[in-house]
């Protein structure tokens, strides 16, 4: 059974767990863009949900802790990278900016 397949040719696939083992995430990454999905590892037969959409120029790493997701992403410019979180329960939920607002 598929998990997750790629259309665009210009985009690289990477599947690897969070370093607590909680999630597998199934990195889909391009040179200026990316997007993440994940996978709880105690209901694995679940489809995978996505964090964000792609979206150019924008590119986004997960991890888990403690109840949350937390995303490094390129924010304004693009160069520069800011720490997001958003809970594990919801993972399409709106990222708040770590230590403030989102």
């Amino acid at each position: 059974q598929w998990v997750h397949a790629e259309a665009d040719e210009a985009v690289f696939l990477d599947v690897n767990a969070t370093k607590d083992n909680r999630y597998i995430l199934i990195n889909s990454n391009s040179k200026k863009s990316s997007e993440v999905r994940v996978i709880d590892t105690k209901n694995p037969d679940k489809d995978p949900v996505l964090i964000k959409p792609r979206s150019a120029n924008k590119e986004y790493f997960v991890e888990h802790s403690q109840g949350n997701f937390l995303i490094l992403a390129n924010g304004e410019p693009e160069s520069n990278l800011s720490l997001f979180t958003c809970p594990a329960h919801l993972p399409g939920a709106p990222w708040r900016r770590h230590g403030g607002e989102g």
